[in-house]
């Protein structure tokens, strides 16, 4: 997987600079771009609110133009500011979040739990809602593909929180991991002369 995730602070990019943008990572031989601007109010930070139609639509370009250029297409939602990951209300408010974009035609969703205060018990959380999360949309569409942004996503050390996260999240569902530093030399413990990665995904 080689590509680009909009995951930025600050102003999100022009509907018409994302369509550039697919169409370049297609031209490039990448084939992977994730839709996750933080400052997209809808995605983090009031992420229970609905896309209205003319953002739907253009959700709809992005689709139709990363299909086009040969990328897979894939939703982020950053509920993890204030989910109650046990609470039925907010499972349903995700799953009304996501089951759009399946309707849209977008087979690669991202839960996006990066960027949040850690707590005891919180990778237990992360993992039930994952997992409840996988089945919910599989029953919809057998081929989607579920990736998790988890809140540690940095280091070559493994956690207290890691080890309980891995021990709970599903294998079919990828976990995405910068490498050694956020942006990491390379995808190896060497550096290297080449492009820098901020973002790989890893299992």
């Amino acid at each position: 997987m080689r590509g680009v995730i909009e995951g930025f602070y600050g102003p999100p990019w022009s509907p018409d600079a994302r369509l550039e943008m697919l169409d370049f990572v297609g031209a490039e031989s990448m084939n992977a771009y994730v839709y996750a601007p933080k400052s997209d109010p809808k995605h983090r930070d009031r992420w229970r609110d609905a896309y209205d139609d003319d953002e739907l639509r253009h959700f709809v370009d992005l689709v139709e133009r990363s299909r086009a250029a040969g990328v897979r297409f894939g939703f982020a939602l950053s509920p993890g500011v204030d989910v109650d990951y046990a609470s039925v209300a907010d499972r349903a408010a995700v799953l009304a979040k996501l089951v759009p974009m399946l309707d849209l035609g977008v087979d690669w969703i991202v839960l996006a739990l990066d960027d949040i205060e850690t707590r005891p018990g919180l990778a237990r959380d992360q993992a039930a809602l994952t997992e409840w999360l996988l089945g919910e949309l599989r029953a919809r569409a057998t081929t989607l593909r579920l990736s998790l942004v988890p809140t540690e996503y940095v280091g070559r050390v493994a956690s207290p929180y890691l080890r309980e996260l891995g021990a709970g999240v599903p294998v079919e569902v990828d976990l995405m991991w910068t490498g050694p530093t956020v942006c990491s030399p390379g995808r190896g413990v060497r550096p290297w002369a080449g492009p820098r990665s901020c973002g790989t995904t890893s299992r």
